[in-house]
């Protein structure tokens, strides 16, 4: 048997994004992550511009000057929520484990699991994308250890 609470991804940032929401199309909750950890002071938009301004000119050339409303603190905003998305994603099988994980340690009150089990949790999280719905995840382990339990 497996512990839970030892099989959680250890990620630098966004390891955890998921585990604060129950539902929703995952894409959908990836942009509302990645816009909430933007700055919203200017003072903190000029601290992070400095330094980062290949993003800054990756965003006005992505999103061109009138996307970022002809305002360059606009642009450094457009540049945090792209390095915010794009580390999201780069983790996101990760995330979905960690997601899973918390699900069933928080939700249905599990502390272990079977290695049998966790695999097919895994294999299934592998065919999840960006276009699912978290209650996809939730369904299929719901579903899992119902079966488990007649």
């Amino acid at each position: 048997m497996l512990k839970i609470n030892e099989l959680y991804n250890n990620l630098e940032s966004n390891g955890d994004c998921l585990t604060d929401y129950n539902n929703g199309y995952i894409c959908d909750i990836i942009s509302e992550i990645s816009d909430s950890q933007v700055d919203i002071y200017d003072s903190d938009l000029k601290e992070w511009a400095n330094g980062n301004f290949e993003k800054i000119a990756n965003a006005i050339s992505e999103f061109g000057w009138d996307g970022c409303g002809k305002d360059l603190y606009k642009a450094v905003q457009l540049a945090q929520y792209t390095e915010n998305q794009n580390e999201i994603y780069s983790e996101l099988s990760e995330c979905l484990e960690n997601f899973a994980l918390s699900y069933m340690e928080h939700d249905l009150k599990m502390q272990e699991i079977s290695d049998e089990n966790w695999k097919e949790i895994q294999d299934f999280l592998s065919e999840i994308d960006n276009n699912d719905r978290l209650e996809e995840i939730t369904d299929f382990i719901d579903e899992l250890f119902q079966g488990e339990e007649n």
